[in-house]
C-alpha cells in the first residue's frame, strides 16, 4: 500500500491531489528503496518490520469518535508513514529513522496515530528503561498523545497482559523491562532522572522557545536508537523552533542535504504555495478540490468535508477567521491572527536590492533609534518608475539579545545568525553602527 501511495503520488504531476511536499517525499521513499537494494547500502528495507507496526497499530481501538471498525485502520497516508518510520533499518537492525515530522490540517488523526506509534515503540522496540514521553508547551496539550494511548491500553486486555501493561492516572507502565510512558510539559521537563528514549513533542508550531526541545534532546544523549516524533499543524509566527524545523523539512524533501539527512523522515501534507522555479501559482485557499492536498483523510471521511466547507463560508466573509482557517485547514502559515497582508503576497516582495544601482535616484530614509531592548532601524525607500523599492538594517544590543532570546519573546540571535540584523557590544545600541549604512 506504501508504495502504491508513493507511486500516485509522483505521477500527480500537476498536483491534483498531492501537494508539491508529499510528491517530493514519495520520490524520496521510492528512491531509497532502490538504494536499500545495493550493496553496502547504509540501511536495507525490512517488509517484516513495517508489517508489524502496521499490525500492531490495527489491532489497537478507536477511543474517539464513531467508526465503522472498532479497531483503528489506519488511512493510506498513514501506511505510508509507518511503512518508512519502521521498515527502514541499519545494518544493526535499528531504526533508520531517529526523527520524523508528520504535519497535516487538524481532524487527520494525527494524535491518534502519535499515540499508536509511541505504544508500540514501548511494547515492541524492548528497550530497557525506555522512557516514552508525550511532550507539548502545556500538561492538557501534552496528555492529548498520552491520554489515548492510555484509553487504547484500558480497552484491550490482551495488549496489557501480552506486554505487561499497567495503567496509572500519568503514565503506562511496563514493569518487565522498567519502560514507562508519561506526559511531560515544559516546566516539569527540567527535573532530575530524564532519559527519554522515544519523545513525541504535539503541537511543535505551539513552542515560543526551543528550550523544551533542548532540554529533551540533551537529556537522551545516551540512547543508542531515540526517536524524536513531531506532529503539528501549521501555526502563527513566533521565535519557537518550528520556523526552523519547517525550513530545514522543505530543504530536505528538495533534495538539498543529499544523504547527509538519512536519519530524518517528513511528510508535509499542505496546499501549495507559488512557485517561482516552475512558475505555479499558488493554491486558492478557498479550491476544494485542493483542500485534500493538507486533508488526506477527506476521502474517506465525509465529515471532515463537510466541516471544512462550513468553515471556508465564515473564513471568506469574515477577515478574523481567514488566517484561521487558512493555519487548521489547508496548512497553510500565518504571519498572525489577523494578518495585515497575507504571507505569500508579502514573499513575493523579497529580492536582492542593488544600492549601487540605485545611488543616484530620489531617496527617502527613515531611522527608527532605540536605546536597551528595542531594534534601532533604518529604511531607505526608492520610486523607480511604477516600483517601489526598499531596503533596511536593523541593530539591537547584545545583552537583549540574550534576554530576550532566552524569554522566548524575539528571535533575536536567530536573526542575527541569518544575517537579518546586527549585533552592538554592551547592553545599549551603540549608535555608530548605523552611520554611514546604505552609502
Amino acid at each position: 500500500m506504501a508504495i502504491a501511495y508513493a507511486q500516485e503520488a509522483i505521477a500527480d504531476k500537476k498536483g491534483l491531489r498531492f501537494g508539491k511536499l508529499i510528491r517530493q517525499a514519495a520520490k524520496r521513499f521510492i528512491d531509497d528503496l532502490a538504494r536499500a537494494r545495493k550493496r553496502g547500502a547504509p540501511f536495507r528495507f525490512s517488509p517484516e518490520h513495517a508489517c508489524h507496526a502496521c499490525g500492531f497499530i490495527e489491532l489497537l481501538p478507536h477511543v474517539e469518535g464513531k467508526w465503522e471498525t472498532p479497531e483503528i485502520r489506519m488511512h493510506r497516508s498513514h501506511v505510508f508513514f509507518v511503512v518508512q518510520l519502521f521498515g527502514f533499518r541499519k545494518p544493526d537492525g535499528s531504526r533508520r529513522f531517529t526523527s520524523a515530522l508528520f504535519a497535516v490540517a487538524r481532524k487527520n488523526a494525527k494524535s491518534t496515530l502519535a499515540s499508536a506509534i509511541l505504544l508500540y515503540c514501548q511494547c515492541c522496540e524492548n528497550e530497557e528503561g525506555a522512557q516514552v514521553i508525550s511532550a507539548a508547551t502545556t500538561f492538557p496539550q501534552a496528555s492529548i498523545i498520552f491520554n489515548v494511548a492510555k484509553r487504547m491500553v484500558e480497552k484491550t486486555p490482551d495488549l496489557r497482559e501480552a506486554y505487561g501493561l499497567e495503567t496509572w492516572a500519568k503514565s503506562i507502565t511496563r514493569m518487565e523491562i522498567g519502560a514507562s510512558f508519561k506526559p511531560i510539559h515544559a516546566k516539569a521537563s527540567t527535573q532530575d532522572g530524564l532519559n527519554p528514549s522515544h519523545v513525541g513533542l504535539d503541537e511543535i508550531h505551539a513552542h515560543k522557545t526551543p528550550d523544551l526541545l533542548n532540554v529533551l534532546q540533551s537529556a537522551a544523549g545516551a540512547r543508542q536508537n531515540p526517536l524524536w516524533l513531531f506532529t503539528t499543524t501549521e501555526g502563527y509566527t513566533n521565535p519557537g523552533p518550528w520556523a526552523e524545523i519547517r525550513q530545514f523539512v522543505k530543504q530536505l524533501l528538495a533534495g538539498v542535504f543529499g544523504h547527509e539527512a538519512d536519519h530524518y523522515l517528513a511528510l508535509f501534507f499542505a496546499i501549495d504555495e507559488e512557485d517561482k522555479a516552475t512558475g505555479a501559482k499558488a493554491d486558492d485557499t478557498f479550491d476544494e478540490s485542493k483542500w485534500i492536498k493538507a486533508n488526506p483523510l477527506i476521502d474517506s471521511n465525509p465529515h471532515l468535508l463537510a466541516a471544512i466547507r462550513k468553515e471556508a463560508v465564515e473564513a471568506k466573509r469574515m477577515p478574523s477567521k481567514l488566517a484561521e482557517f487558512e493555519i487548521k485547514r489547508v496548512n497553510r502559515p500565518a504571519a498572525s491572527a489577523n494578518s495585515w497582508v497575507a504571507l505569500p503576497k508579502w514573499n513575493a516582495c523579497a529580492g536582492v536590492v542593488d544600492l549601487e544601482a540605485l545611488r543616484d535616484a530620489p531617496c527617502w530614509g527613515g531611522l527608527d533609534l532605540a536605546s536597551t531592548r528595542d531594534l534601532t532601524s533604518l529604511r531607505l525607500v526608492w520610486r523607480v518608475g511604477d516600483r517601489i523599492i526598499t531596503w533596511g538594517r536593523r541593530w539591537v544590543p547584545a545583552a537583549a539579545v540574550a534576554q530576550r532570546t532566552e524569554r522566548g519573546t524575539v528571535p533575536y540571535a536567530g536573526w542575527g545568525a541569518a544575517g537579518l540584523g546586527g549585533e552592538t557590544e554592551g547592553g545599549g545600541t551603540d549608535y555608530a553602527a548605523s552611520e554611514g549604512a546604505g552609502v
